[in-house]
């Protein structure tokens, strides 16, 4: 009896053997297919890969350069242009949108992509020029007081001069942000002289803000006209009503002083 359930425990156990080798071939056979199907998967994306990156189709050697949203002139694309020579998916757009910002402090705003087979586009939204600070020389400035190209010995004509906006900063030059008290009073005060119509009638020529505490402006015939600090647009109205009642020209005025409650006009002294 001990005999036949010994060899029933050893017929068992073969059995069970032979059914788990079986099971294991069956379970190989069920994800073979997968195997194989991802080997074949793994040849393709190297192949593709291998295409991707080593093609001359994908072979970059130009930009198309946009300001503000036009495609740019060849002689100006030059300019802000790059020598990228590599593959399109190499490309490291944050490397040239720096390069781009340090060599130009005009720029305001530059974009990259990537625009497939071989191209890229740098779009670039350029600072423009709203007053000009004289100086030693006239530097042209945008609204956020960054100097930009185009330095000149003589006042750009369509632009108003800032005399003395620069403050305590000793030297200018592009790129330089005019971040002073100066420079901000006299932004306000030329607003306000926009905004009153004023210059309808009158030649702007210049505001005086070496003293931010206390500015002038210069219109016509060299007219200076005393402003002070604050209430501009009150001053302003002042100022217009003072003209309307004037029964003659102002070339004999050398000032009109608006910085009190009294008005004061300082007549040109006879030579």
């Amino acid at each position: 009896m001990k005999k036949i359930k010994f060899w029933k425990k050893k017929f068992d156990k073969k059995q069970n053997n032979k059914e788990s080798k079986g099971s294991a071939v069956k379970t190989l056979l069920k994800i073979l297919p997968v195997i194989l199907v991802l080997v074949v998967l793994g040849f393709a994306v190297k192949g593709v890969s291998d295409f991707l990156f080593s093609s001359p189709y994908f072979f970059v050697k130009d930009a198309d350069v946009y300001i503000d949203g036009k495609i740019a002139l060849p002689q100006i694309s030059s300019r802000y242009g790059v020598n990228i020579s590599s593959n399109i998916f190499k490309v490291d757009l944050a490397s040239i949108r720096a390069s781009i910002y340090r060599k130009h402090l005009e720029i305001r705003r530059i974009t990259l992509s990537r625009r497939l087979p071989n191209r890229v586009s740098i779009d670039i939204e350029i600072r423009e020029a709203v007053v000009q600070v004289k100086a030693d020389k006239y530097y042209p400035v945008d609204k956020d007081g960054i100097v930009l190209i185009d330095i000149t010995d003589e006042p750009n004509p369509r632009l108003p001069v800032l005399a003395g906006a620069q403050g305590k900063i000793s030297a200018l030059s592009i790129g330089t942000k005019i971040d002073t008290q100066n420079f901000k009073e006299a932004k306000e005060l030329l607003k306000a002289i926009i905004k009153s119509d004023f210059l309808r009638k009158h030649k702007f020529l210049y505001i005086d803000c070496y003293d931010y505490k206390n500015l002038s402006f210069y219109i016509d015939k060299d007219l200076e006209i005393k402003m002070g600090r604050q209430n501009y647009d009150e001053k302003l109205n002042t100022l217009a009503k003072i003209f309307d009642k004037l029964d003659k020209d102002a070339t004999d005025i050398k000032y009109i002083d608006l910085r009190f409650r009294d008005v004061v006009i300082g007549p040109k002294l006879e030579k």
